[in-house]
């Protein structure tokens, strides 16, 4: 019996040693990721910049919200703001020579991809190169990369461009079989959103405003790829109907990409634009590495506050998303801050708490007594998103946002019946 107790205390013991080294390493962790600075990169002359999208591109601070077992990873969440000035940068910047776009595992929101398009048209217009590389292309992703000068895909590839669908799951009769009851109230007949709940199927006035909604971003995005690609709308339809980006022969004859190569074999053809020997090396610069070499020429005598408004609106205290309490506390902040001359809200919130709204609403009001205060939609400012937004100078929106207030909406539930079936 002594023997048990002293293997199990000795266990014990090991656990908490093993707890006490993992704490510590993993605040040593933190620390070096905190405290790191890393060095600014010498650019070589007929530098390329790369842009490979291995990470998610994220509208506001508040979505980067990986792990502390990322804090090590090359693979981080980039802002689209960050990217954009990047590629704006090395417009003017005389040792990047062109881009180079690889859109595989892409992921970013409508107006991300629209905002980062419209730099690259810019880029191009400053006679530099932009290339694109793909290997399984989602249809965002082509969006994207189709703006390049020359598209170049792998010979076993894919482009899954095929429009664009929504669907709705409805729970009215999930709910009526369980017994568990709804209170809905609404007004405004397009005030979708508490449908699901209320019947079975599709709604009219749903169906046209979604109808609607996804003809006028596929049309958007479908004229850009056809005159980047110099095709017709007619000619743009029948391949996208057609599914001929599926199979890398098709996409190569109709147009969709230029060449299929290897990755070596894109990476020569830059080289032989550059005008590079064969023993020559490729000179490279990732966006994370290249945004350093320049972040610190950003610095002025004024200075320009950046509120990020991102996620459903709540009352309260909360992080992640837009709680009132601490979004006021924000704004005071910058209300009094003498070094900050004017503010910028970016929003991208599909709205939520009216109340917690009007409180939002009320101290950027209070704000725009003070100082300038200026607006810019993100993917959505629905709602309670736009209520926010009308405290402000001027708004500026992208032109796939989807904007506007169609209503409001209140659900109870209640589980009379599920109570009653179950005694």
């Amino acid at each position: 019996m002594k023997s048990f107790f002293k293997m199990v205390f000795a266990n014990i013991v090991a656990i908490i040693i093993i707890a006490a080294l993992f704490g510590i390493s993993l605040i040593m962790m933190i620390a070096a990721s905190a405290f790191s600075n890393p060095s600014k990169p010498n650019l070589k002359d007929q530098t390329v910049l790369t842009l490979d999208f291995k990470t998610n591109i994220i509208d506001s601070p508040a979505e980067d919200n990986e792990g502390i077992f990322s804090l090590q990873s090359n693979s981080k969440n980039v802002m689209i703001y960050d990217m954009v000035e990047a590629v704006n940068h090395a417009a003017k910047d005389d040792k990047i020579k062109g881009i180079s776009l690889e859109t595989d595992g892409m992921q970013a929101g409508l107006t991300q991809l629209d905002a980062l398009r419209r730099a690259l048209e810019d880029f191009k217009k400053s006679g530099k190169f932009v290339f694109s590389y793909g290997n399984t292309v989602s249809q965002p992703a082509y969006y994207l990369g189709s703006v390049a000068d020359r598209y170049f895909l792998h010979p076993a590839g894919a482009i899954d461009l095929k429009g664009l669908s929504m669907e709705v799951m409805y729970l009215k009769e999930f709910a009526d079989k369980y017994g568990i009851g709804l209170e809905i109230i609404r007004h405004g007949k397009y005030k979708s959103a508490v449908e699901p709940y209320m019947r079975n199927d599709m709604s009219e006035e749903n169906r046209e405003q979604l109808s609607t909604l996804l003809n006028d971003v596929w049309n958007t995005q479908a004229t850009k790829m056809a005159a980047s690609r110099k095709l017709s709308a007619e000619q743009f339809k029948m391949i996208t109907d057609s599914l001929y980006g599926a199979i890398p022969e098709l996409c190569l004859k109709y147009k969709l990409t230029d060449q299929l190569a290897q990755k070596g074999e894109y990476e020569d053809f830059i080289k032989n634009k550059l005008q590079l020997k064969e023993k020559d090396k490729l000179a490279q610069v990732s966006f994370s590495k290249y945004i350093r070499t320049f972040a610190d020429d950003k610095k002025g005598d004024g200075e320009i506050g950046v509120l990020y408004a991102s996620g459903a609106i709540y009352g309260g205290e909360g992080y992640d998303e837009i709680y009132a309490e601490n979004f006021v506390k924000d704004i005071r902040k910058l209300a009094k801050d003498e070094k900050i001359k004017a503010v910028v809200l970016r929003i991208n919130s599909p709205g939520g708490s009216a109340n917690a709204s009007d409180e939002i609403l009320f101290e950027l009001q209070e704000l725009k007594k003070k100082k300038p205060l200026v607006v810019s939609f993100g993917d959505y400012a629905a709602s309670g998103g736009y209520y926010i937004a009308m405290g402000a100078d001027r708004i500026y929106s992208e032109p796939n946002t989807l904007t506007g207030s169609i209503g409001v909406f209140g659900m109870i539930p209640y589980f009379k019946d599920l109570a009653n079936r179950n005694g």
